[in-house]
């Protein structure tokens, strides 16, 4: 018998001030979606556990405003900038 596998991701969501990064997290992971909602202040963490074949997931959501990123990467002169996704 084969035991279980235990994996913990962390992804960040990226965008700019007022796009629905919160929004589309709790919807995602409590199946909710507030009407009224006010501007996340600082970093807003969400988790959510999934199963997949015999492998658990721990989910681990942080969201990040698009300047607070883009003003901590320190970028080599000439290096261009990517984008994902």
């Amino acid at each position: 018998m084969n035991p279980r596998k235990k994996v913990d991701l962390k992804l960040i969501i990226v965008g700019a001030l007022g796009v629905g990064k919160t929004s589309l997290l709790h919807q995602y992971v409590h199946k909710t979606f507030y009407e009224e909602y006010q501007t996340t202040l600082g970093a807003s963490i969400l988790s959510k556990i999934i199963m997949l074949d015999d492998t658990t997931l721990k989910l681990q959501y942080r969201e990040i405003l698009e300047n607070h990123l883009t003003d901590s990467i320190k970028l080599v002169p000439g290096q261009a900038k990517s984008r994902c996704c």
